[in-house]
């Protein structure tokens, strides 16, 4: 807050050199002493890794600035491969893999019972109760 204004930044995208963009603007801020005064950061794509490394840590501009040059050092798709390929990425990815087909099949039947019911007969104006099929369901306008 500054001024009893809020105070916000706004990243924008371009993976690696976003970050180290972004890291540069954000030095000059921390250097003029306007830094702690942000409030909220926006941010897409590459300049989100940014704004979440900031974000994640109670911590002094240095260190800070030393992990996101940590970060840009070693590249973001080697770290993406390495813990996508870990136990637990690996783990992450079959769910997603289990997950979301059956999320979509889930919502495809419950699209065509809804669609199926409003061709039936109904008992009453809204929140009528259908049977079709041998399945309850609840209809309303």
């Amino acid at each position: 807050m500054r001024n009893g204004q809020r105070v916000g930044l706004a990243f924008s995208g371009g993976g690696s050199r976003a970050i180290a963009f972004h890291l540069g603007c954000m030095k000059a801020l921390n250097d003029c002493k306007l830094l702690a005064d942000v409030d909220v950061i926006s941010s897409v794509s590459g300049g989100s890794v940014l704004a979440a490394l900031y974000c994640s840590r109670d911590e002094d501009f240095a260190a800070f600035e030393a992990r996101a040059k940590i970060l840009l050092s070693q590249g973001l798709m080697g770290r993406m491969y390495a813990s996508m390929f870990s136990c637990e990425g690996l783990c992450a990815l079959l769910s997603t893999a289990i997950a979301f087909p059956l999320a979509v099949f889930t919502g495809l039947v419950r699209a065509l019972a809804l669609a199926s019911a409003r061709g039936l007969d109904r008992k009453g104006e809204s929140g009528a109760d259908l049977s079709w099929r041998g399945l309850s369901l609840a209809y309303a306008d």
